[in-house]
């Protein structure tokens, strides 16, 4: 699978030859993330409700690690990925009060990644959903 600056994968190789020049490049439908590791995200809306511009509102994955803020209190925790399915294990969070929404988008949030989550991606967009509700993620580089 070849990748992208952006970090999307594509199913397919395309190679063409123009005028005497080779050009390689990818193609196809993108497919989710296989590799997470190194990746930031900003939390875009929470179950349909958009994230203020301000605040801090992002996930981010390192080896084996996630690490995730709502606007409020930081979380993280140890994560696998298995396909399309993503698995946090228990997250760790400081515990400020903290005025709504941030409050809400934290509690919605973190009862989403407390549960398995399917990944479904596209370009520098990744959605994180199960039967608790949705994480919609923008990617930042």
């Amino acid at each position: 699978m070849h990748r992208r600056h952006v970090g999307q994968g594509y199913r397919d190789r395309v190679q063409v030859d123009i005028d005497g020049r080779r050009f390689n490049g990818c193609g196809g439908d993108p497919v989710a993330p296989s590799g997470l590791a190194g990746t930031n995200w900003r939390v875009e809306a929470v179950n349909g409700r958009v994230t203020p511009p301000q605040g801090q509102y992002y996930v981010q994955f390192e080896a084996n690690r996630i690490g995730a803020r709502f606007g409020c209190n930081g979380m993280g925790g140890s994560y696998s990925q298995n396909g399309n399915v993503l698995t946090v294990g228990p997250l760790a969070a400081t515990r400020m009060f903290c005025p709504d929404p941030a409050m809400s988008f934290e509690n919605q949030g973190g009862a989403i990644l407390a549960q398995p989550v399917t990944i479904t991606s596209s370009g520098d967009r990744m959605t994180l959903s199960n039967s608790v509700g949705r994480i919609d993620l923008r990617r930042t580089y």
